[in-house]
């Protein structure tokens, strides 16, 4: 496609980026990292993309390059599982706020978010009222680390947002005194009478046939409601010991997203794990996807096997030694080893730098990029169906 690419949160490692370059989108001009040592790390790979440090005060003056795509992972601690659940009021993920003022203030072609799964009920209304009140129509599916290839879960949620060409954003571009932006989404569920989403299409859970006929305001709340009854219904089949309702509905929930068959994208991309070449990208050559991902024992195509298969490990451990799950520390105590959980994210070889302990702290904090490639691939289908390639 030859998009321009801008990344939010970048983390050490660019998982979300690289993944967007391996679909063919286009290359990364500018990216915002508040982390010093992950700054680092990240000029290794992207030496000609500009750099930013803190987003709260990124985009406020004037110069900064518009891009066609924006992506970012925000911080997730006040929204996952494991946090103290105050979702969108917290003070990490309540950064998302920042994300959507720079969407607002840079105007690009298309945004990309991704999030832990647990966004789906704390706060996902609200990004995408925000989005949408932004001019923005979107769609989101979860995805799985194990979907591609990854011998572990690591499900998280994306979504990916065009600019509505018929539409203008609904708010002028300033910040609440609350912290968030004037009508944020939260009013979007159950508020049917207003006419500001008229026009929007948020859509994760509809089939290709089942848009029309809703109220203005409503796309938002039928998604969110649909997903919270397939959820309490899992949870209510799970405790009689059953199969949970609604699960066998999971691929069909993600089938479709604007048309754009997800299952197709996720077939391609297994495919092209197995081959071990991207072929179809497309828009990127076959060098520029070998330059990011090399076509080595180093490619991040080799998945580490799952923790069962034996002989597969032995075989895998003959080939990259150096990619063992633990090594020894000075003291002769196994410790977790840096490689092998490049190898178990994704990433190519070497990929990350710094101490032991930068390293890990770069890899917790990525995006597997062959998660990535796929939300990629889906913008594109997306561009290709909106005539916006």
């Amino acid at each position: 496609m030859g998009l321009t690419i801008g990344s939010l949160f970048s983390g050490g490692c660019g998982g979300l980026e690289l993944g967007l370059e391996l679909a063919g989108v286009g290359h990364t001009i500018w990216q915002v990292e508040i982390d010093a040592k992950a700054r680092q790390n990240l000029k290794r790979h992207w030496p000609n993309a500009k750099q930013y440090e803190d987003i709260r005060e990124f985009a406020k003056a004037p110069g900064v390059e518009r891009p066609d795509v924006i992506c970012g992972g925000f911080p997730c601690q006040d929204i996952s599982v494991a946090g103290a659940g105050k979702g969108l009021e917290g003070a990490r993920s309540g950064l998302w706020f920042e994300y959507l003022r720079v969407v607002r203030t840079l105007r690009p072609r298309f945004v990309v978010v991704e999030n832990v799964r647990a966004l789906t009920f704390r706060g996902l209304d609200t990004v995408l009222g925000g989005l949408s009140e932004s001019g923005y129509s979107a769609i989101w599916f979860p995805l799985r680390a194990a979907d591609v290839g990854a011998p572990h879960l690591r499900e998280r949620l994306f979504i990916v947002a065009h600019r509505d060409r018929e539409r203008e954003p609904q708010q002028a571009g300033t910040v609440s005194e609350s912290g968030g932006w004037p009508g944020d989404g939260l009013d979007a569920l159950g508020d049917t009478d207003r006419p500001r989403s008229q026009g929007s299409r948020v859509r994760g859970l509809d089939g290709p046939d089942e848009v029309a006929s809703r109220p203005p305001g409503s796309e938002v709340a039928h998604a969110y409601r649909v997903e919270s009854e397939r959820r309490r219904g899992s949870r209510e089949v799970a405790r009689e010991g059953g199969e949970a309702k609604g699960e066998g509905d999971e691929r069909e929930r993600r089938r479709y997203a604007f048309g754009v068959r997800v299952e197709a994208v996720l077939a391609d991309s297994a495919s092209f794990r197995r081959e071990g070449v991207s072929t179809i990208a497309g828009g990127a050559s076959e060098g520029e996807a070998k330059g990011r991902l090399r076509e080595s024992e180093g490619s991040c195509h080799a998945f580490p096997p799952g923790p069962a298969d034996l002989d597969a490990w032995r075989g895998y451990l003959a080939r990259f030694p150096y990619r063992a799950p633990a090594v020894l520390n000075a003291k002769g105590k196994p410790t977790l080893n840096p490689a092998f959980v490049e190898a178990l994210m994704g990433f190519p070889e070497d990929w990350t730098a710094g101490t032991r302990t930068d390293r890990l702290r770069q890899l917790g904090n990525a995006v597997v990029p062959q998660c990535a490639e796929v939300a990629g691939l889906v913008l594109r289908g997306i561009a290709e169906r909106e005539g916006l390639a």
